[in-house]
C-alpha cells in the first residue's frame, strides 16, 4: 500500500490544478476534483485506491461537508417548511426511475431480483455532488436548494431502508428482521429529537465554561462523529448523521453564534472535502468504457432521464415553475456514494451480474461529470428569469 502522505498530498495538488483550470473556464471546481481521482485512480495512474487511509479521509470529508451544510447554510425551520414539496419530489423522483429500471432489467433478462436492484440504484440520489455545486454558487440557502436537500434526505432514508429490506427478502429474512431494520431507523430519528430538545442546550451550557483552546469545536466534532456512527449503525448513510447534527447545533442560540465554521472550514475544504470528491473519481472504473453496448447505453439514458423527469414532475405537482423544476430535476440526478455502495454489495452477494454493475458505474461516471455544469447553467437561467 502506498504511503498515506503520498496518496493524500498528490491528489490534493492535482485536484487544485484541475479545479483551477475548470473554474477559469466557468465550470465547477469539484468536477476537477473528481477528474483528479479518475486520473490518479486504478483506471489510469494507479496511485490511489479507495481503500484504507484514503477512504477514511474521504469519509471525514463527507461528514464535515454535510455538517457544515446543516450548521451554516440551512435552517431547520426553513427546511421543514418545504417538507410537502420535498416529499413530492423525493417520491416522484424514486417511483419514476424505479419503475423504469425494473422494466429495463426485465427487458434485458436480468430476472426479478436483478431488476429490483437496478430499480433501487436508479431511484437513489447522491446529494454530495449537487450540495457542493449549490454551495459553491451560493444557491444552497434558496428555495431550490432547500427542496433539493430536503428531497435528497427523504430519498436517502427511503432508499437505504428499501435496500435493507430487499437484502432481507433475497436472503430469506423474516418478519422480526424487518421490524428490527425499521426500528433502527426510527430509533435514530427519535434519538435526534431527544438530542435537539433535551441534550444540546445542556451541552452548550457545559461547553460555555470550557477553558481549552478550541474546546467547543473539539467536543462538537466528537458529537458529529458519533452521530455519523449512529446513522451508519441504523443502516443509514454517515452523511445523514453529520447533516442532522449540523441542523441541531445550528438551532441552538449560543452555538449558532460561535462561528464554528471558522474552526473547520479551512481544514475541511482545504483537505478532506477535496479528497472525498477525488475518492468518487477513484471508485469509478474507466474499464466500463470498453463494455459499451445497448444495455449500458440504455441504463445511462434511462437513469438520467427518469430521475430528471421524477424530480421535475414532483416539483411541478407542488406548484414549482418550469425553470425551477428543471433545475431540481437535474439536481436529483447524481449517482455516487449510496448507489455505488448498494450495487457493490449486490455484486459481492451474487445478486447481480458484472454487466449490470458495469452499466451502473457508467451511469455514475456520466452523472457526476455532467450534473454540476448543467445545474450551474440552469440556475443562472432561472435566476436571470426571476
Amino acid at each position: 500500500m502506498a504511503d498515506p502522505l503520498l496518496v493524500s498530498g498528490v491528489p490534493l495538488l492535482v485536484a487544485f490544478a484541475f479545479g483551477e483550470i475548470l473554474e477559469r473556464v466557468g465550470e465547477p471546481a469539484l468536477v476537477g476534483e473528481i477528474i483528479a481521482g479518475l486520473v490518479l485512480g486504478p483506471s489510469v495512474v494507479g496511485l490511489i485506491d479507495y481503500d484504507g487511509t484514503f477512504a477514511a479521509f474521504g469519509l471525514i470529508g463527507a461528514m464535515l461537508l454535510f455538517f457544515d451544510i446543516g450548521y451554516e447554510h440551512l435552517d431547520l425551520t426553513d427546511l421543514l417548511s418545504v417538507g410537502p414539496a420535498a416529499i413530492s419530489i423525493a417520491v416522484c423522483g424514486m417511483i419514476v426511475p424505479a419503475g423504469a429500471g425494473f422494466v429495463l432489467g426485465l427487458m434485458f433478462d436480468f430476472g426479478v431480483i436483478g431488476s429490483a436492484f437496478l430499480a433501487l440504484v436508479l431511484s437513489v440520489t447522491s446529494i454530495a455532488v449537487t450540495a457542493r455545486t449549490l454551495l459553491d454558487i451560493h444557491q444552497l440557502d434558496s428555495q431550490i436548494g432547500h427542496r433539493i436537500v430536503g428531497a435528497a434526505v427523504v430519498d436517502d432514508v427511503i432508499g437505504l431502508v428499501a435496500f435493507a429490506l430487499l437484502l432481507l427478502a433475497v436472503s430469506g429474512g423474516g418478519a422480526i428482521d424487518i421490524v428490527v431494520t425499521l426500528g433502527k431507523v426510527v430509533g435514530f430519528f427519535v434519538a435526534a429529537v431527544i438530542l435537539r430538545f433535551a441534550v444540546i442546550a445542556r451541552l452548550s451550557s457545559v461547553l460555555a465554561h470550557s477553558r481549552q483552546l478550541g474546546g467547543e469545536t473539539l467536543a462538537l466534532l466528537g458529537v458529529v462523529f458519533l452521530s455519523s456512527f449512529s446513522a451508519d449503525a441504523a443502516g443509514l448513510d454517515v452523511t445523514l448523521g453529520a447533516f442532522v447534527i449540523g441542523l441541531i447545533v445550528g438551532e441552538d442560540d449560543r452555538l449558532s453564534r460561535l462561528e464554528l465554521r471558522e474552526g473547520i472550514v479551512g481544514i475541511a475544504y482545504g483537505v478532506f472535502v477535496p479528497l472525498f470528491f477525488a475518492g468518487i473519481g477513484a471508485r469509478i472504473d474507466l474499464g466500463v468504457l470498453t463494455t459499451l453496448d445497448t444495455f449500458v447505453i440504455a441504463v445511462v439514458v434511462v437513469g438520467l432521464t427518469a430521475k430528471f423527469v421524477g424530480g421535475f414532475v414532483g416539483n411541478r405537482i407542488v406548484g414549482g415553475t418550469v425553470n425551477e423544476s428543471a433545475a431540481i430535476g437535474v439536481g436529483m440526478i447524481p449517482k455516487a456514494g449510496v448507489g455505488l455502495a448498494i450495487i457493490s454489495v449486490a455484486l459481492t452477494g451474487g445478486f447481480i451480474s458484472r454487466r449490470l454493475f458495469s452499466a451502473f458505474v457508467m451511469l455514475v461516471l456520466v452523472s457526476v461529470l455532467v450534473t454540476p455544469s448543467l445545474l450551474q447553467a440552469l440556475l443562472r437561467r432561472t435566476n436571470g428569469a426571476d
